[in-house]
């Protein structure tokens, strides 16, 4: 684990997904940045962020809107195949959390 001293870290920039290898696989890198101000919030679980924000960034990587889905209107186009991938990760990370399967690795 390495430690940089930031008083304070935005919400939105607190947790740092990446996908690692093919969609097939499943699997994730999360960097989890907190200031030494910041306060956990007590009332939800840390699991349940880090798995919510995990899903958030699985829907959102079909959702950026990438050159070649904007239409004219700024309607973005969502191919089926798309969601039904995202759909599949989702299952797949809802199935990896009730049975217990999370791998922690501090650097």
């Amino acid at each position: 684990m390495t430690t940089n001293l930031s008083e304070c870290i935005n919400v939105e920039d607190r947790f740092l997904f990446n996908r690692i290898g093919s969609e097939e696989i499943n699997m994730y890198r999360c960097v989890m940045r907190y200031g030494y101000t910041d306060l956990r919030n007590e009332h939800e679980p840390f699991e349940v962020v880090v798995v919510r924000r995990l899903r958030e960034f699985v829907a959102d990587e079909v959702l950026v809107p990438q050159e070649n889905n904007v239409q004219s209107g700024g309607e973005i186009m969502v191919e089926e195949e798309d969601c039904d991938g995202v759909i599949r990760s989702d299952n797949a990370i809802v199935q990896a959390v009730d049975s217990g399967i999370v791998h922690k690795q501090s650097i």
